[in-house]
């Protein structure tokens, strides 16, 4: 499931002299010097920021409240400038008119924080470049822009454009991107991880019938798989968003099934799809004896790679890394009344290197196998 992004790209660039190396730190300070100067905030701004944070304790939580703030007040329109489209407009011209893009939402979440006392940094970044690994970006591929913050040794990405609220989750298209933190005299490359709060929860029941497998299924996404349903959702028509739900759940669950009565909702980070789902011939009836396994039920939750590609060409995994299943089958067991898939993993999203490809692939086999293990049931007449 693809985005379309319609974000600013960078249409500007630091002159340098002919002679004179490319360097990302004296590029920092040249960029740093010109979003210092739209960060510059009025009484209003500080009154504002210090009100929707004055009962908040933490620095993380005051920083939920303003992006909370921001998300809400603030419209999101491509705003484009004489100076180039990296350079976002005055933080206080922003909060006035109450529109502006990502590099407008981040001098405006900057300059909040900042007047209250917490230190947040721009970051620049492409956005859509898909499932490529590169570590090298250049100046004029930039068309994004997020904050930066780091919390007793963990890194947080603020983005305002992110419709889940939570502070430090960016949609799973910026993951293992790369993203230059501007910091005066220290700025530098940094890589935007898959995050820890990162899982698809899958539960439910499923009935027989016939050799279908019928029921209501929820399906719970977190982190920065949850960010791009909410990005959706508020992009998006009801009939859009719709077909976009039937899209990701044939490319990431199963590419057989029937989908139905499809309800939606997300809050607190979390956000759920409720569906009554239909898997056809998931139950293989063999003389007698009927039996189902994992992979016949959610036959796209687990990459097929291709036969022919080669162990150096792997570089990063492509599907969703944490799934949680915990589905009930009730009367099709044979030594008990109900069946439970009750399976929880975790894969190394990469970029891989020489050693943690053969884990990757390891890890992938034995998935596999475990998902594709037959299990003998008993058929049992609807109730």
């Amino acid at each position: 499931m693809q985005k379309k992004i319609n974000s600013p790209s960078a249409l500007i660039t630091r002159p340098v002299k002919a002679d004179h190396p490319f360097n990302w730190k004296e590029f920092g300070d040249w960029y740093s010097d010109l979003f210092e100067q739209k960060t510059l905030p009025d009484y209003n701004l500080r009154e504002t920021a210090r009100t929707i944070t004055a009962e908040l304790k933490t620095d993380l939580e005051k920083l939920e409240a303003i992006l909370s703030y921001c998300r809400q007040h603030i419209r999101y329109e491509q705003v484009y400038l004489e100076f180039g489209e990296i350079i976002p407009n005055d933080c206080r011209t922003v909060l006035v008119r109450g529109y502006g893009d990502c590099k407008d939402y981040s001098v405006l979440i900057h300059s909040m924080a900042e007047s209250i006392g917490i230190k947040t940094f721009p970051a620049l970044c492409f956005r859509g470049r898909g499932e490529r690994d590169i570590e090298d970006i250049a100046v004029n591929q930039f068309n994004h822009m997020l904050l930066y913050y780091r919390d007793n040794g963990k890194d947080f990405w603020i983005d305002g454009t992110n419709r889940s609220g939570k502070p430090g989750v960016t949609t799973s298209d910026l993951i293992n991107q790369t993203a230059l933190v501007i910091d005066k005299g220290n700025s530098l490359l940094r890589k935007i991880e898959n995050s820890e709060d990162n899982m698809l929860a899958i539960s439910g029941s499923l009935r027989n019938v016939g050799t279908d497998l019928s029921g209501g299924l929820t399906f719970d996404l977190s982190g920065q798989y949850a960010a791009d349903f909410f990005h959706y959702d508020y992009v998006s028509s009801d009939k859009i968003f719709n077909d976009l739900i039937y899209s990701w759940v044939k490319e990431f669950v199963s590419s057989k099934v029937i989908i139905k009565n499809i309800r939606t909702g997300g809050s607190k980070g979390i956000y759920s799809i409720i569906a009554d789902c239909t898997f056809p011939n998931a139950v293989v009836k063999i003389d007698s004896c009927y039996y189902c396994n994992g992979l016949q039920i959610f036959s796209s939750i687990i990459p097929q790679l291709p036969l022919n590609i080669k162990e150096e060409d792997i570089y990063y995994y492509p599907k969703l890394c944490k799934v949680e299943i915990n589905v009930l089958l009730p009367g099709l067991s044979e030594k008990e009344s109900s069946f439970r898939f009750d399976n929880r993993w975790s894969l190394d999203p990469g970029p891989f290197t020489k050693e943690g490809r053969k884990i990757f692939l390891f890890d992938l086999k034995a998935l596999q196998e475990l998902m594709s293990k037959n299990y003998k049931l008993i058929k049992r007449d609807v109730l």
